[in-house]
């Protein structure tokens, strides 16, 4: 018989123990990473990394000082609207980057020409460099106009903050110079490693859940999408093959020792 106290400890799950590990020593290195940029650009005398707490987003928001004249509540308002605009990541990055001081490869050109070495972990679906974290040491393939488009098209151009807008017009007259593209110097001495992803995170809990003795399933790697739709595609998919409470159950049938792993 179980005692109150017995029955009050957390059980720990297999998920937990496939991913606890990992998630952790990820943690880690995103925040020494971002603990040496912020320091070199303290030491040069360069804006500070950080973003205001309702400046929603990841590395792009951390990296979030915005491109003079605009303001912080400027660079707010944009976050806000392309995060619920319906975008996908690099689409949305595509934007961020030209209002971000060191994204779309700023951040290389502020370093240059200093070596440099990028050890990027990547959350972004193929894994795109100039779409993680918006691309502060990659260079920038879009242009100005191809922005404007993208907004245009999205039904977003005339809700953009006018401040947004009048610093891509500028860009487009050429009054002002475009972000740093593939030629520029800088990336000569830049290097970018990809150290983490979505691939290789599900690869290394496949490995990890086979060493529990479980039969381990990667049935998608490019979740995206709608996350209420995303869902119910997961729940379908794991209903149709539940083998042990569904007789009947098509394809490979789940059991109790079985896990599935999506990423996206």
């Amino acid at each position: 018989m179980s005692t109150t106290a017995e029955l009050r400890k957390p059980r720990q799950r297999v998920g937990d123990r496939v991913f606890a590990g990992a998630t952790f020593t990820a943690g880690i290195i995103i925040l020494l990473a971002l603990a040496g940029v912020a320091v070199f650009l303290t030491l040069e005398g360069l804006p500070a990394i950080g973003a205001p707490a309702d400046k929603l987003g990841g590395a792009t928001s951390l990296l979030a000082a915005p491109v003079p004249p605009l303001t912080s509540q400027n660079l707010t308002e944009l976050y806000r609207l392309l995060l619920g605009s319906g975008l996908d990541i690099t689409a949305m990055n595509r934007v961020r980057k030209r209002f971000s001081l060191w994204g779309g490869g700023r951040l290389a050109a502020a370093l240059a020409p200093a070596r440099v070495k990028n050890f990027t972990i990547s959350d972004v679906i193929a894994d795109d460099l100039a779409a993680i974290g918006s691309g502060p040491c990659v260079p920038d393939t879009s242009t100005a106009a191809e922005v404007r488009a993208l907004l245009t098209s999205a039904g977003l151009w005339e809700r953009v903050p006018e401040p947004c807008r009048r610093i891509l017009q500028a860009v487009e007259r050429g009054e002002t110079p475009e972000t740093p593209k593939p030629e520029h110097p800088a990336f000569k001495t830049t290097q970018a490693v990809l150290v983490a992803s979505n691939r290789l995170a599900l690869e290394a809990a496949c490995a990890k859940a086979r060493t529990l003795g479980l039969t381990a399933h990667l049935v998608d790697a490019a979740l995206a999408g709608e996350a209420a739709s995303a869902g119910a595609r997961v729940a379908a998919y794991l209903l149709l093959h539940d083998g042990e409470n569904r007789p009947g159950a098509q394809g490979r049938d789940l059991n109790k020792d079985a896990v599935c792993l999506w990423g996206g």
